[in-house]
């Protein structure tokens, strides 16, 4: 039986989505480091899904040996617009001003998972239209994103009312969980795409 990979997508999203908010609503700070990783992936995954379960079975084409929907090419200088966009509403919360803001300021508070889930569902969106070259610096991007959360974390551990000891346990296994992970994807995506295995 072949695996649905849109479907697969879909449901991951879903879930990915559910368990981020829920932990983000009533986890603690240190806890809720995790949420805005997987708020963004479920975000991405959602956002793909969309762009392919929109568009028809029937226009596809290949680019740089890969099928993707005749939408992405139509799609492509929104694109380009559109992932800066993404980038800046998932990056605007590694800002440690705004970051301290998420975890103290009700608004904020509110408003730092729904920029982080658009941005990421943005990205899912318009990630078929670029290039590789683009994905790969966009993939680069994403895990220096990564690193410079759980540095911040780490660093800012006295406005989250946490100790450094306590931080460094987190930082540790978001690096073995996320980080370690996210540059293993990256690497097999590069050398698959430059040599062809």
């Amino acid at each position: 039986m072949k695996l649905n990979y849109l479907i697969l997508a879909k449901y991951i999203g879903f879930f990915l989505a559910a368990i981020s908010v829920v932990t983000y609503s009533f986890a603690g700070p240190i806890v809720r480091i995790f949420t805005f990783q997987g708020l963004i992936v479920s975000g991405g995954l959602l956002g793909w899904y969309t762009l392919i379960y929109n568009s028809p079975k029937d226009k596809v084409i290949e680019i740089d040996g890969e099928h993707v929907p005749t939408a992405s090419v139509l799609l492509r200088r929104r694109a380009l617009m559109g992932v800066p966009v993404s980038i800046l509403l998932i990056a605007v919360w590694q800002i440690p001003t705004f970051f301290r803001l998420a975890y103290s300021d009700t608004p904020f508070f509110i408003l730092a998972p729904i920029s982080t889930f658009i941005g990421g569902f943005m990205i899912g969106y318009f990630i078929s239209s670029l290039k590789f070259v683009e994905r790969a610096v966009l993939f680069l991007l994403g895990l220096m994103g990564s690193m410079s959360t759980i540095v911040i974390a780490y660093i800012d551990s006295s406005s989250l009312g946490e100790s450094q000891t306590d931080i460094l346990d987190v930082v540790l296994l978001l690096i073995y969980l996320i980080i370690v992970p996210e540059a293993m994807t990256i690497i097999y995506y590069i050398m698959r795409k430059a040599k062809g295995f």
